[in-house]
């Protein structure tokens, strides 16, 4: 077996992902490319994988190198997919799951191809957490990664080159909602982990060794990666972030992310007083502290305050579906919501933008509805299959996606890139027609609103804030640090009465991309508030 070698082919089957994930995800949010080595440098490059194949989809999009991944071989015999993975070059991996005690004699062919890569400076693909899953908190890494690394290096001392080495590198991949149409992506290459002859003793097994760079390899995802122990702590981090930092969008995508990071770093720690309403995850972790002492009980008891005020205020806003950032203004306004007149005349201004672009993105709405009914009929008949599947939801969505344009693109055949062109000012239109009727929905929200509920808001609200800011104090160094490095923000600074006002209307229309309020932000009418899917 040999790896394909047709850059050709890869760099057409690179524009198509390109295509398929700048028009899937809003915004990407890219850094440490410098920490790839130069071309014709052995790596592997180790990713973590929560998407599915949109995982590859992404780094092959966003990565300058070749990358040859390593994937399970039934994605060979399905349609479309099958074709994509084989013109990439990528190397069918045969799992046990499927083939049972004779995946280890399929797999000779496999790890000959990979090591031959290797010896060629190429750039492999894996991801040392195995099968993708769709779940708040990271999988342990299995040390395969490890062993090809050792064994590619003991295999080249053999041939007599001593200066041989493997770049491991970390690609962390970040996601706001990662099945979500029109979210966002952090993408951070981190510096890589060399494997050298230092790492390879003749005669003695690789298991240390091996145990050795996991642990590096999983230190430096742990300090990048979003990881909460269920979803309800990661729905109350968000909350949290929100009011630490009510920056919106006005905090680039990584500061909101390694704070957001931060908060379910903290969420982690034994707290005290469990708390009845709380996913039954969260609720067993949650600890008593009768044996703790002096720190220990103090920090147990700031965590647990902190997500029990956290848990009372999100809970209600949900239950009167109002944003955390109007009872916010409110607050700054003392405690005074806007009068009715100027509510009014918010509503009457933005129902007035959401009817014209609706009216002008009506054409093209029509057009578009086949491929979205297809999309949401496709998103169904996964979930159907169980929740197992939820991993796999934006790859089919960019798949039947793209394959219904294409359609579309032979029915107008040579008027096919101006239909394009028109499908996708439609679809920036589409988005700034929902946010302004989402802006209506919660306008009117706050008018209905009773003044007992507003006040009890505002009371809960101001609770939260408090045990937020004294529990900054147990933000992560990592995530401190990481902060400090990329965003020169200060984590302990207090922010939460801090106003940046909000962009005019005429800054927001880019004919690319939204400019977002808030980086939860989805084509929905409601507040997404959580990292958990919901169809």
């Amino acid at each position: 077996m040999s790896i394909v070698d047709d850059r050709f082919v890869y760099h057409c089957i690179r524009r198509f992902f390109q295509v398929c994930a700048i028009s899937f995800y809003s915004s990407f949010d890219v850094r440490g490319l410098e920490n790839l080595p130069a071309e014709g440098e052995p790596t592997l490059l180790c990713f973590n994988h929560g998407n599915s194949l949109t995982d590859s989809v992404v780094l092959i999009s966003q990565t300058p190198r070749v990358i040859r991944f390593c994937a399970k071989n039934t994605l060979w015999d399905m349609p479309v997919v099958g074709s994509l993975i084989k013109g990439s070059g990528a190397v069918p991996v045969f799992r046990r799951r499927e083939h049972g005690d004779k995946a280890t004699e399929f797999n000779v062919d496999t790890f000959k191809a990979v090591y031959g890569a290797l010896a060629k400076g190429n750039c492999v693909g894996f991801s040392p957490e195995g099968a993708s899953s769709f779940r708040s908190e990271a999988f342990k890494f299995k040390d395969g990664v490890a062993y090809i690394a050792l064994e590619a290096v003991e295999q080249a001392l053999a041939r007599g080159d001593k200066d041989f080495k493997i770049n491991i590198v970390p690609a962390v991949m970040v996601w706001t909602h990662r099945e979500k149409f029109r979210s966002d992506v952090m993408l951070r290459y981190r510096p890589p982990i060399v494997v050298d002859a230092s790492y390879v003793k003749p005669g003695v097994p690789h298991k240390q060794a091996a145990k050795e760079i996991i642990a590096m390899l999983e230190a430096e995802y742990h300090e990048n990666i979003l990881s909460a122990p269920d979803w309800q702590a990661a729905r109350l981090a968000i909350a949290a972030t929100r009011i630490q930092r009510p920056l919106g969008t006005f905090m680039s995508l990584s500061t909101y992310m390694y704070f957001l990071r931060g908060w379910m770093q903290i969420f982690k720690m034994p707290a005290e007083t469990p708390l009845k309403p709380l996913a039954r995850e969260t609720a067993k972790r949650i600890e008593s502290v009768a044996a703790a002492t002096g720190s220990e009980a103090k920090d147990a008891r700031t965590v647990g305050e902190v997500l029990a005020s956290l848990h009372e205020y999100q809970k209600m806003l949900e239950l009167v579906k109002v944003k955390d950032d109007r009872i916010r203004r409110i607050e700054m306004n003392g405690g005074v919501r806007p009068s009715m007149m100027r509510c009014l005349r918010i509503i009457a201004y933005r129902m007035t933008l959401c009817s014209t672009l609706f009216t002008v993105a009506a054409p093209g709405l029509a057009i578009w509805s086949p491929v979205w009914f297809l999309i949401k009929r496709k998103e169904r008949s996964l979930l159907s299959k169980g929740v197992g599947w939820v991993d796999s939801v934006a790859e089919n969505k960019m798949i039947v996606g793209f394959f219904g344009l294409l359609t579309m693109g032979v029915l107008f055949n040579v008027a096919a890139p101006v239909v394009f062109l028109y499908l996708w000012l439609t679809m920036r239109l589409y988005e700034e027609a929902v946010a302004s009727a989402r802006s209506i929905c919660g306008i009117y929200r706050l008018m209905v609103i009773s003044g007992r509920d507003l006040r009890k808001l505002l009371a809960l609200r101001l609770r939260a804030k408090w045990h937020v800011l004294q529990a900054v104090s147990l933000f992560p160094k990592s995530s401190a640090d990481r902060i400090m490095e990329e965003c020169g923000d200060d984590v302990y600074a207090d922010k939460s009465t801090e106003d940046v006002g909000r962009p005019r209307w005429w800054t927001n229309f880019n004919p690319m991309r939204r400019r977002k309020k808030d980086w939860n932000e989805v084509l929905r009418l409601m507040d997404h508030a959580t990292m958990d899917y919901v169809e």
